[in-house]
C-alpha cells in the first residue's frame, strides 16, 4: 500500500511539472542538480573568499538573454551520425534563422523548389527540424529561438533536458582551452550519448560537464607559492603547465610561481638549458632542480642536408652559429626531409627535434647522434615560410627530474630563382656552360662577339620576391636589357625579407668562326655546348638531295652535334672547333634491338607483367604501358644485336629537384635491370623512358644509336576501401574471386547490404606516401558518383531503400596529372528486411545472433524481434545455464512464394511467433565441487592478489622444496602458471593437464588436452566442479576437476591465441582472443553447463561474442552482477577502449575510448576506494569509477622507467591495499637488463608515485601481496618476478607514508652497481629462465610458480627440523616388510619458531626392513632440488644448497614374540611382525576367550571369539587385549593388554 501511494504521488508531481513553464523546469532541474552534487561532493572549505571566476551555471533558459547575446544553440543529427555538436549561431539584427545558419562556416543544401533541408555537411537525411519555443519555422527571425536542432526524427523538438544539454555542450566549446580539457572526458561522454539521449540522462550529462568545469574553476582560485630554489633573476625563466594544459608564468623572475593545487609540469630555463619535470602542488613548496652542466652538443660538428646517407655530403646547406643557435640558409625552393647531423660530449643522452610542422602539428621526434639518415620531416614546405627547430638532448638527472641542453635550428629561408632564359637581341636562347638550377649561383655564358646586347629573364621561386638585374628593376615583360663589352658580369639579385641571394653570370665573347654540316636533305641537326644549350644556326640547300646547315661558333670551345633522320635514328659526335669548316654527318638507318619487356621485379617469372603496347616488334619505337601507382618498380628486359644498350629517363624524386637524366646500362641476361627513381610509389607521375642501343665507329669517332621510347602511364588506384553501415562493417566481395576485402589488383566489387538501407557509409584511403618534390602532397582526388569525398575520405551515398541493386561508382584523378585516373565500381546488391520474433522456454533464454559474412552482432529491437535479410547467413544461438543451447546457422529463404525462417534443421513459417524450447541439462554426477583455495588468475574474484598467509620474507628463512619438469620452453610446450584446487596445483602443458601434488611436486593425475596452449601463459580456471583451459585457435576446453576428462570445448570462429585469463560468473565464462596487433579479436561469454554429459568433446556454443579491432591480450576481466569489466589492445586505429558489457547479453553498457595503448593488464577491483585499476602499454596506470552502470571518473598516472622520458609501458596487474597499488613497469628496452625496469609504488590519496625500485628485468606479470606482517613488523609485502633470466623471485616491502625502498639487495652487471627489489630467490641452473608468471600462495605462505625453463617450483619458509609428533600405526615389522606411515605426523619447526604439518613432504626409505632395525630415518625433500639465496652482505649468493632435514623414528624388525598369562594353564603369545596371537592351553567347556582389536580413537574394529586353543591373525590395531569370560560373559580374570 505505501508502494503505491508513493508511485501515485510521483504521478501527480509529474503531471504537475508538465504544466509548469519552461524556465520555471529548467530552474528546478537545477536545483534537484545542485543538491544532488552537495550530496556527492561535500565542500573542503565553506569559509572560502568568493572568486573572480565565476562557476558555469546550470542551464537556466532564458530567451532574453540569449538573444542579447546574438546568439541561438544549434546542433544536427541523423539517426545514427551526430553532425554539428551543439553550439552556438551567432546572428544579426534582423537575420532569419536560414540566413544565420548559412553565414555560419557550415553547408546546408536544400531541394530548390521548396527549400527543405536535404543536407548537413553533405550528409543527406530526411531532416525535420524543431525549436525552443515550439514551432518556429526557418525563415523566422533569428531572435525569436534560443534553440534550433535538426534531426530525423518525427519531433525535433529538444526536450527539456536536451535544451540543458545543448546549451552546456555549446558553453563548453566557448570556455578556455584548459577548462574544456579538464571536463573533456564528460563531454565526449555527451557527444558518443547524444544520439537518441534521453530527457533524464540530457540533464545527467550536462551536469556531469557543469560539475567538471565549476570544480575545475573552484580549484584555480586558490593559489599556493612553489618556490624554485636558486632560479630568481632575469636570466631564469620559470613556468609550469597544468595537467590540462594551462600555462602560469613567472613573469618578474622572482623564482617562483603561485599555483592552484594541482599536477604540473614545471620548466627552469636558461639559455640553451632547461630542467623539467612532474609535481603536485597540494600546498606552499620548494622545488629543488638542478640544470645542466657542460657542454652537450659537439656544435662545431653540426650539418643540415637534404640528402639522404649517401646523398648527405653533397647538399650541405650553410649556417651560422651563435649562441646555440645555427640560422641555417634554406633555399625557397626546398620542400621535404631536412637530416641533421651532429654529435654529442655526453653519455645517456637521447635527442629529439622539437618543432611545429606545417601543418600546425606539434612535432617530438627523435634523433640519433651521428645519424645521417634520420629526417626532421615536413618542417619547411616550398615557398618563404620558414621555421624554428629545437635539437633537444635530455637524461634523467641525479634529482630525477629531466634536464635538457637545446641546440637551435632557425631555418631561414633564401630566396631563389626558380628558372633563368638568356637570350641575344634576336631572341636566340644563349647557353650557358652549366645547367640551370635554384641553388647554383654562377653561370658563364660564351657568346659570339657580334652580339652587343643580352635579354636576361630571371624568375623568382616564390612569388612576391623582388628581382634586379645589375641594380635595376625588371622591364614589364620580366626581362632587362644588358650591354656587352667584352667580357661582362651581369649580376642578378633576389631579394625577400632579410634576404638577398645573388646570381653572377660571367659573359664571355668571342670571334666568331663560321663552320658547315653538311648531310641528307631529311636529316635534322642540332649542334649543342657542352652543357647541352642548343645553338643558333642558317640552313641552306645544298648539291643533290643534300641540306647545309651552318653555324657561328667559338674556337677552342666544346660542342656536339646530333643529327637525327626518321626521329629515332642518330648520330652524334663531340668535337672542338679548329681548322676544319666543312663537318659532314651521315645518319645509319637500323634497327639494332631485337627484343623488349618490362617487369616490376628482377626474377624471370615477373618478365612482360607490364605489358607494351603495342607488342614489341623491332622496326615499331614508340610504346605505352601502364604502371600501377601503388608500385615503383620497374625492370627492363632487351636483347640487341649490335652495340651496348642503356635506358636514359629523368629522375623523380622526393627529397631533390626531379629533371635530373640517368643513364642506367641494360647488360644483364639472365634478370631484369632495375630503373631507380623512374617513378614514384603512390603517385600519379609518369615518366617517359628511352631505350638506346648505341655503337662507335672507331674509324671517325661517330656514335651512332637507335631510340625506341617507352611512355611509363599511370593507373590511379586507392590503398583501402571499406564500407559499413549504420557502424557495422560490410565485406567487400571481389568480382574475379571468392575471397572477400579490398585488394590492390580488383576494381569490381559487391555489397549485400539490407534493402530498408537508405545510405551507405564507405571510407577510402589514398596514397598519401612520398610526394614529388616541390609538392604539398601527392595530388589525389577522389569522389563518389560525382561528389567529392569528405576531408575525412569518407562518404556517406544515399540509397533508395528498395529491393534493387544500385552501383556506387568511384574516380580517382590526381591534380597534377589530369589525364592519370583509375575508376572502381561497388555493385551495392540488395538483401529484404524480415523481422523475426523468438519465444522461447524458459523466457529468460539469451538470444545471440550474428552475421557470419561481416561478423556484425544483430540486436533486438525495442520490441525484440530482429531484423533479419535474405541472402545473409547468421548464426544463432539461444542458451541458459544449466539448459543444452541450441545453436547453428540462420537463414531467411524464400520457399515457394513464402518467408522462411531456417534455423539449423527446422524451417518455421510463423516469423512472429518462433518458439524453441530448451531442455534442462542432465546433471553430471561425476562433476563434484571442490574447495579452491586458488581457482584463477588472481585468487580472488576481484582480481587482486592478496592474501594472508605467512609466506617467506627473506632469502635465509626460505627456501625452494622442490622444482618438477612438466614443461618445455616457453611457448607451446610450456608449463603454466599453477591454480590451487582440493589441495592439489592444477597446470596443463603441451597437450595434456596435470593435478600435482604440492607437497612433492609429483603428478597425481593426468587428462588429455584438445590441443596446446599458446604460451601457457595462464593458469587453469576453476569453478563449480569444472576446470577451463585456453587453448590455440581460439578455444576454451572444459574439464572435469575430479577425473580430469574433457566435457566440452569451445572454438571461436575469429580463434587464435587465448592469451587471457578466464573470468567466471553466476555460471558463465568471460575471456578474449587475439589474432594480431590490427586484426579483430572477440571477447565471448559461454555458459559453463555441461549440456551433453555423454559427448566429451561437445562442441559449445557461445552465450554471446564481442568483435573488436585489436583483440584481448593479457586482459582479463572483471566480472559483477552489473558489469563486465575489460580493455583491449589498440588496434589498427591505435585506440584502445574500456569497455562495461552486460554479463548476459554483451551490450556494451558504456565505454571509455582513447586510452594510453594496449590495456594488457586484467582489471582490479579495490573494496575501499570502490575504484577499478590497470595499467596499458602506452605507459600509463588507470583509476576508473563507476556509478549506475557508467563509468563516471577516469583518472591516469603516467609511469616512469628510471631512466629517461621513455615509454613506460605495464602489463601488470594492480595489487592494489590500504591505498597504494604495487605494479610491474618496463626499462627502455623490454629485454634489456637493469634498463630501467622497476617496481612501482603508487600514492593512490595523493595520485601521484611514491616511488619504484629497480630490477634486472621487466616484472611483466601480477604481484603477490600478503599481509601477515602488518601488525609486527608492520609491513605488507609484495613479490613480484623478473621476466629475464635467471627470472629472480623479488619481494618489496612496504607500508603507508613511505617513499623509498628500504628493502634492497646490490647486483653487478657488466661492471655497474645496481641497488634493486630484494632478492627473495633466484632460481639456478636448470631453473634459471625468463618468467612471466604471477605467484601464488596456499595458507601455508607456500609460494608456487613458473618460468620459461619447464619447471614448476614450490618456494616456502625455511625449515629447522622436523620430528614425528604422532607415531604410525604400525612399528613392529617382520623383515622385508617396507615401512609404513599410516597414521604418522611429522611437525616442521620453521626458522621463525611456527610450526606446521609437512608429513606429506617427508619421506621414508622404501627399500625392504632388514631384520633387527631399531629405527629409521624420515628426510624432508628425499630427492628434491633444494636450494637458496644467502646474504653476503647487501649482495645475495644463488644456488646455495639446502642439506637434507631428517628425524629418526623407533621402528622393531625380526619374529619377536610377547608372552602372557590369563590364567594358570591358559596363556597367550603375540607376534608383532606376523600381526598373530595364539592362545594356549584347555579351555573349559563354556568359556571363551575374546581378543578385542581398536584403533586409535579407541573404536572397536575387530572382534575374535576362541572356545579352544588356536592362533588368529590380527589387523593392523592400535591396540589390542584379551578377555577370559564364562558362559554368562563374566570376566574370570583380568583383561590382558596385549599391544598398547
Amino acid at each position: 500500500m505505501k508502494l503505491k501511494r508513493m508511485t501515485a504521488a510521483l504521478l501527480l508531481l509529474a503531471m504537475l511539472l508538465s504544466c509548469l513553464p519552461l524556465s520555471v523546469l529548467a530552474a528546478d532541474a537545477e536545483l534537484v542538480e545542485a543538491e544532488e552534487t552537495v550530496d556527492t561532493v561535500p565542500a573542503e572549505n565553506t569559509d572560502a573568499e568568493v572568486t573572480t571566476e565565476e562557476p558555469v551555471e546550470e542551464a537556466a533558459i532564458s530567451t532574453q538573454a540569449v538573444n542579447a547575446s546574438g546568439y541561438f544553440y544549434f546542433s544536427a543529427e541523423t539517426a545514427n551520425k551526430l553532425i554539428i555538436a551543439p553550439m552556438r549561431i551567432a546572428f544579426t539584427d534582423g537575420q532569419t534563422i536560414r540566413q544565420a545558419l548559412n553565414a555560419s562556416k557550415y553547408s546546408f543544401t536544400t531541394n530548390g523548389s521548396n527549400q527543405f533541408i536535404t543536407a548537413i555537411e553533405g550528409v543527406n537525411g530526411n531532416y525535420t527540424y524543431g525549436s525552443t519555443p515550439d514551432g518556429v519555422s526557418i525563415d523566422s527571425a533569428a531572435n525569436t529561438v534560443t534553440h534550433f536542432r535538426f534531426s530525423e526524427a518525427s519531433n525535433s523538438t529538444p526536450s527539456s533536458g536536451l535544451q540543458t544539454l545543448m546549451q552546456v555542450m555549446a558553453d563548453y566549446l566557448e570556455e578556455a582551452a584548459d577548462v574544456q580539457n579538464a571536463a573533456a572526458d564528460e563531454y565526449q561522454a555527451a557527444v558518443s550519448g547524444y544520439l537518441g539521449v534521453t530527457s533524464e540522462r540530457a540533464q545527467s550529462y550536462a551536469a556531469a560537464i557543469t560539475a567538471k568545469i565549476n570544480a575545475y574553476k573552484a580549484g584555480q582560485n586558490t593559489q599556493y607559492t612553489v618556490t624554485f630554489s636558486d632560479y630568481s633573476g632575469s636570466s631564469y625563466t620559470v613556468s609550469a603547465t597544468n595537467d590540462y594544459g594551462k600555462q602560469f608564468a613567472d613573469a618578474n623572475h622572482t623564482g617562483t610561481l603561485q599555483l592552484p593545487a594541482d599536477g604540473y609540469t614545471f620548466y627552469v630555463r636558461q639559455g640553451n638549458r632547461m630542467v623539467s619535470g612532474k609535481i603536485t602542488v597540494s600546498g606552499a613548496m620548494t622545488v629543488s632542480a638542478s640544470l645542466p652542466t657542460g657542454d652537450w652538443f659537439n656544435e662545431s660538428s653540426l650539418q643540415i642536408s637534404s640528402g639522404y646517407d649517401a646523398e648527405f655530403d653533397a647538399n650541405c646547406y650553410k649556417y651560422t652559429l651563435q649562441d646555440h643557435t645555427a640560422t641555417v640558409q634554406v633555399p625557397d625552393s626546398f620542400t621535404g626531409r631536412l637530416y641533421p647531423y651532429f654529435k654529442l660530449n655526453t653519455t645517456g643522452a637521447a635527442v629529439k627535434a622539437v618543432y611545429t610542422d606545417i601543418s600546425g602539428a606539434a612535432r617530438d621526434k627523435d634523433i640519433p647522434a651521428e645519424s645521417k639518415a634520420t629526417s626532421i620531416d615536413n618542417a619547411l614546405s616550398r615557398g618563404a615560410a620558414d621555421n624554428t627547430v629545437a635539437l633537444r638532448a635530455s637524461r634523467t638527472g641525479s634529482d630525477g627530474y629531466t634536464q635538457s641542453v637545446d641546440l637551435t635550428l632557425q631555418l631561414d629561408r633564401m630566396p631563389t630563382l626558380g628558372s633563368l632564359r638568356v637570350t641575344n637581341a634576336a631572341g636566340t636562347a644563349q647557353a650557358a656552360t652549366e645547367s640551370f638550377s635554384s641553388t647554383k649561383t654562377e653561370y658563364t655564358y660564351k657568346i659570339l662577339d657580334s652580339e652587343k646586347t643580352l635579354k636576361i629573364y630571371p624568375t623568382a621561386t616564390v612569388s612576391g620576391s623582388s628581382i634586379t638585374v645589375n641594380g635595376n628593376a625588371l622591364d614589364t615583360d620580366g626581362s632587362a636589357t644588358v650591354t656587352i663589352s667584352g667580357e661582362t658580369t651581369v649580376t642578378i639579385t633576389v631579394s625577400s625579407g632579410n634576404y638577398t641571394t645573388t646570381y653572377t653570370l660571367a659573359i664571355q665573347p668571342g670571334q666568331g668562326k663560321k663552320v658547315t654540316f653538311k648531310t641528307a636533305s631529311d636529316v635534322t641537326l642540332t649542334v649543342v655546348n657542352k652543357n647541352g644549350e642548343e645553338l643558333a644556326y642558317t640552313k641552306t640547300a645544298g648539291a643533290g638531295n643534300t641540306i647545309n646547315y651552318l653555324y657561328t661558333l667559338v674556337p677552342g670551345d666544346d660542342y656536339s652535334y646530333v643529327a637525327t633522320q626518321g626521329t629515332y635514328y642518330h648520330a652524334k659526335k663531340s668535337f672542338t672547333l679548329g681548322s676544319n669548316e666543312v663537318i659532314q654527318v651521315s645518319v645509319k638507318q637500323e634497327d639494332w634491338l631485337t627484343s623488349l619487356a618490362l617487369s616490376s621485379a628482377a626474377d624471370e617469372k615477373y618478365k612482360g607483367d607490364i605489358e607494351l603496347s603495342p607488342s614489341f616488334a623491332k622496326s615499331v619505337h614508340t610504346y605505352t604501358a601502364t604502371v600501377p601507382d601503388n608500385s615503383s618498380s620497374v625492370y627492363v628486359w632487351r636483347t640487341n644485336s649490335r652495340g651496348s644498350c642503356a635506358a636514359v629517363y629523368s629522375m623523380l624524386s622526393t627529397a631533390s629537384d626531379c629533371g635530373k637524366t640517368n643513364e642506367v646500362a641494360l647488360k644483364s641476361r639472365f634478370e631484369g635491370d632495375g630503373l631507380a627513381k623512374v617513378l614514384l610509389p603512390g603517385s600519379a607521375y609518369g615518366n617517359t623512358v628511352t631505350i638506346r642501343v648505341t655503337y662507335t665507329d672507331n674509324t671517325d669517332g661517330v656514335t651512332y644509336y637507335t631510340d625506341y621510347l617507352v611512355s611509363l602511364e599511370r593507373s590511379l588506384s586507392l590503398k583501402n576501401i571499406s564500407a559499413s553501415f549504420n557502424g557495422s562493417s560490410l565485406p567487400l566481395q571481389r568480382k574475379n574471386s571468392q575471397q572477400t576485402g579490398f585488394s590492390l589488383d580488383e576494381n569490381e566489387y559487391s555489397i549485400l547490404i539490407p534493402a530498408a538501407a537508405t545510405t551507405l557509409d564507405l571510407l577510402l584511403q589514398k596514397h598519401t606516401e612520398s610526394p614529388k618534390y616541390g609538392d604539398t602532397d601527392n595530388g589525389y582526388v577522389i569522389t563518389v558518383n560525382g561528389k567529392a569525398v569528405s576531408s575525412k575520405d569518407t562518404a556517406t551515398v544515399d540509397l533508395t531503400g528498395t529491393e534493387e541493386e544500385e552501383n556506387v561508382q568511384i574516380k580517382v584523378t590526381n591534380k597534377y596529372v589530369p589525364g592519370a585516373s583509375g575508376d572502381y565500381v561497388i555493385t551495392v546488391k540488395k538483401a529484404a528486411t524480415t523481422s523475426v520474433t523468438f519465444q522461447t522456454n524458459p523466457k529468460n533464454a539469451l538470444i545471440y545472433i550474428y552475421e557470419q559474412g561481416a561478423g556484425n552482432r544483430v540486436w533486438p529491437d525495442e520490441d525484440g524481434s530482429f531484423a533479419l535479410s535474405e541472402g545473409f547467413t547468421y548464426y544463432c544461438s539461444i542458451s541458459l545455464y544449466g539448459y543444452a543451447a541450441q545453436a547453428g546457422t540462420l537463414q531467411i529463404v524464400n520457399e515457394s512464394g513464402q518467408t522462411v525462417l531456417r534455423f539449423g534443421e527446422e524451417d518455421y513459417t510463423n516469423l512472429s511467433a518462433v518458439s524453441v524450447t530448451l531442455q534442462k541439462a542432465a546433471a553430471n554426477p561425476d562433476i563434484v565441487d571442490y574447495d579452491a583455495e586458488w581457482a584463477n588468475f588472481r585468487g580472488t574474484d576481484s582480481n587482486n592478489g592478496i592474501t594472508s598467509a605467512k609466506t617467506p620474507v627473506d632469502a635465509l628463512g626460505g627456501m625452494l622444496y622442490w622444482a618438477s619438469h612438466l614443461g618445455n620452453g616457453w611457448d607451446t610446450g610450456a608449463v603454466s602458471s599453477p591454480i590451487l584446487v582440493d589441495d592439489c596445483l592444477v597446470v596443463y602443458a603441451g597437450n595434456h593437464i596435470y593435478r600435482v601434488n604440492k607437497a612433492t611436486g609429483a603428478i597425481e593425475a593426468s587428462g588429455n588436452m584438445a590441443g596446446t596452449s599458446s604460451f601457457a601463459i595462464n593458469g587453469p580456471t576453476y569453478a563449480d566442479g569444472i576446470l577451463l583451459v585456453g587453448l590455440s585457435n581460439g578455444r576454451i576446453q572444459a574439464f572435469n576437476a575430479k577425473t580430469l576428462e574433457s566435457l566440452w570445448l569451445y572454438t571461436d570462429p575469429v580463434g587464435d591465441q587465448p592469451n587471457c585469463p578466464i573470468a567466471i560468473l553466476n555460471g558463465y565464462a568471460y575471456t578474449g582472443f587475439w589474432n594480431g596487433e590490427s586484426e579483430d579479436g572477440c571477447f565471448v561469454c559461454i555458459s559453463l553447463t555441461d549440456e551433453d554429459p555423454e559427448n566429451e568433446m561437445e562442441e559449445k556454443a557461445a552465450t554471446w561474442r564481442m568483435t573488436q579491432n585489436g583483440g584481448f591480450y593479457w586482459a582479463g576481466a572483471y566480472a559483477c552482477g552489473d558489469f563486465v569489466m575489460v580493455g583491449t589492445d589498440d588496434g589498427e586505429a591505435q585506440c584502445s577502449y574500456l569497455y562495461l558489457l552486460d554479463p548476459l547479453t554483451g551490450k556494451v553498457l558504456d565505454a571509455k575510448s582513447g586510452l594510453d595503448g594496449d590495456i594488457r593488464s586484467t582489471i582490479c577491483y579495490d573494496k575501499d576506494t570502490d575504484a577499478y585499476y590497470f595499467t596499458s602499454k602506452g605507459g600509463s596506470f588507470y583509476r576508473v569509477k563507476v556509478q549506475n552502470k557508467v563509468i563516471t571518473d577516469c583518472d591516469s598516472l603516467t609511469l616512469k622507467n628510471g631512466i629517461q622520458d621513455e615509454l613506460a609501458m605495464s602489463t601488470s596487474t594492480p595489487v592494489v591495499y590500504n591505498g597504494r597499488a604495487y605494479i610491474g613497469v618496463s626499462g627502455t628496452g623490454q629485454f634489456t637488463a637493469y634498463s630501467g625496469h622497476n617496481i612501482t609504488v603508487i600514492d593512490l590519496a595523493n595520485w601521484k608515485i611514491a616511488y619504484s625500485v629497480e630490477t634486472q628485468g621487466y616484472p611483466q606479470t601480477s604481484g603477490l601481496l600478503t599481509t601477515a606482517y602488518e601488525q609486527d613488523p608492520g609491513y605488507v609485502y609484495v613479490y613480484f618476478i623478473d621476466n629475464y633470466t635467471p627470472g629472480t623471485f623479488r619481494v618489496l616491502r612496504d607500508k603507508p607514508g613511505q617513499t623509498k625502498a628500504d628493502y634492497l639487495t646490490t647486483e653487478t652487471f657488466n661492471g655497474v652497481t645496481y641497488r634493486t627489489a630484494y632478492a627473495l630467490f633466484t632460481p639456478f641452473d636448470k631453473q634459471a629462465q625468463y618468467a612471466i608468471c604471477s605467484p601464488i600462495t596456499d595458507s601455508d605462505g607456500t609460494l608456487y610458480f613458473k618460468n620459461d625453463s619447464g619447471y614448476l617450483m614450490a618456494f616456502g619458509r625455511s625449515i629447522e627440523k622436523i620430528e614425528v609428533t604422532t607415531m604410525p600405526k604400525k612399528t613392529k615389522y617382520a623383515a622385508g616388510e617396507t615401512f609404513d606411515k599410516t597414521g604418522m605426523v611429522v611437525t616442521a619447526t620453521l626458522t621463525d619458531g611456527s610450526t606446521r604439518d609437512v608429513t606429506d613432504m617427508v619421506s621414508a626409505p622404501s627399500e625392504p626392513l632388514a631384520d633387527g632395525t631399531e629405527e629409521i630415518t624420515l628426510e624432508f625433500g628425499r630427492g628434491q632440488t633444494m636450494y637458496r639465496n644467502l646474504p653476503a652482505g647487501d649482495k645475495m649468493s644463488t644456488g646455495n644448497n639446502v642439506t637434507s632435514i631428517t628425524t629418526t623414528i623407533p621402528i622393531h624388525v625380526g619374529d619377536t614374540t610377547e608372552t602372557g598369562a590369563l590364567t594358570d594353564d591358559i596363556t597367550w603369545s603375540f607376534r608383532p611382525a606376523a600381526n598373530t596371537l595364539s592362545i594356549d592351553g584347555e579351555i573349559p567347556e563354556g568359556h571363551k576367550v575374546l581378543i578385542a582389536c581398536y584403533d586409535e580413537n579407541g573404536m572397536l574394529t575387530k572382534l575374535e571369539v576362541l572356545t579352544i586353543s588356536g592362533s588368529v591373525k590380527l589387523p593392523d590395531s592400535a591396540r589390542i587385549r584379551v578377555f577370559y569370560i564364562d558362559g554368562d560373559s563374566k570376566p574370570l580374570c583380568a583383561a590382558a593388554t596385549v599391544l598398547e
